[in-house]
């Protein structure tokens, strides 16, 4: 039943008060928020175990930075959907930003066995290891990065990705090509080009103005 993937209406309503919250005032932006989270409530009691509610509601957490209250959210949601990739990949982010490493790379481990080819999980693994200083984690950096920018190499993130590892390995000439490659392909998320902007600002100030 293709309804089913459709956000019920509270998450609709929900994600239209988050919009409206970036075209507000400052001090109408708490009000649109507020609005927001009544209506994931009102949605997360509703539909308690379904996994697209639970997704939403989430990315909705982490993206205004209540981390605590996301990674809370998202364990009780993964009792019910152990084996939902989404709700994987966004315990595992949620976990980063608490720096548990351990359990960041676990939730993202169980999300590659769901779905080996996976962008998104290929490249958050690359992006916790590659800051750790264990030599093995990083070399197993460059091999999910590496792994990540050949199976979608028309993805402009899995490209700045690579070049962000090879980056920190201190690889200039070669994170220099994937960066080429990630910046020609454009279209790039906002972390891609947080990341972006970090190379560029060693290399140009100028021209990391203008990503």
């Amino acid at each position: 039943d293709k309804n089913k993937t459709l956000p019920s209406p509270d998450v609709s309503a929900a994600l239209m008060y988050d919009q409206l919250a970036q075209t507000v005032d400052a001090k109408d932006q708490a009000s649109m928020k507020e609005k927001a989270q009544q209506f994931f409530k009102r949605a997360t009691t509703a539909n308690k175990t379904d996994p697209a509610t639970l997704t939403a509601y989430g990315q909705w957490l982490i993206k205004n930075g209540s981390i605590d209250e996301a990674a809370a959210a998202l364990a009780e949601a993964r009792k019910a959907n152990p084996e939902v990739l989404n709700l994987l990949v966004l315990s595992g982010i949620a976990a980063r930003m608490k720096k548990d490493l351990k359990s960041a790379e676990d939730h993202f481990m169980e999300a590659l066995r769901i779905s080996p080819a996976n962008t998104d999980t290929l490249n958050q693994l690359a992006l916790l290891l590659i800051d750790q200083a264990d030599p093995t984690k990083q070399q197993r950096a460059l091999e999910f990065a590496g792994i990540s920018s050949r199976l979608n190499n028309e993805s402009a993130d899995a490209q700045v990705t690579l070049a962000w590892v090879l980056f920190q390995l201190k690889r200039p000439a070669e994170a220099e090509q994937a960066l080429s490659n990630g910046i020609q392909l454009g279209n790039l998320s906002p972390d891609s080009r947080y990341l972006v902007s970090k190379m560029l600002v060693d290399r140009n100030p100028t021209a990391a103005k203008q990503i």
